[in-house]
């Protein structure tokens, strides 16, 4: 069952601001670390792209929502999908800004 696309569209626009504070968080490290903030290896965003559903899912908790969700008939599987979504579109934009630097 689909989710309705007002949920959708609310957990997208959750979902983009997590990524971009975990993607903030993780270039600042990288900065410290001496390295290039942008510039990420793919197997650095697949684990910002990770950790940005895991915070998603944290977050979810801490508000708890899991409860409305789940009456709702949003599946975990659907939200991890919704958190990935602009994690990943998000990571490739930045890898084709980046490679065309």
């Amino acid at each position: 069952m689909r989710p309705n696309q007002l949920i959708v569209r609310a957990y997208l626009l959750r979902a983009a601001g997590l990524w971009l504070a975990v993607r903030s968080a993780s270039g600042l490290v990288m900065a410290f670390a001496g390295s290039d903030p942008l510039r990420f290896t793919i197997g650095a965003s697949v684990v910002v792209v990770a950790l940005s559903i895991a915070v998603g899912f944290v977050e979810i908790g801490l508000r708890r929502e899991s409860a409305l969700l789940g009456n709702l008939g949003v599946s975990p599987l659907v939200l991890g999908c919704i958190f990935a979504a602009p994690a990943a579109v998000g990571e490739a934009i930045l890898k084709l800004l980046t490679a065309t630097l």
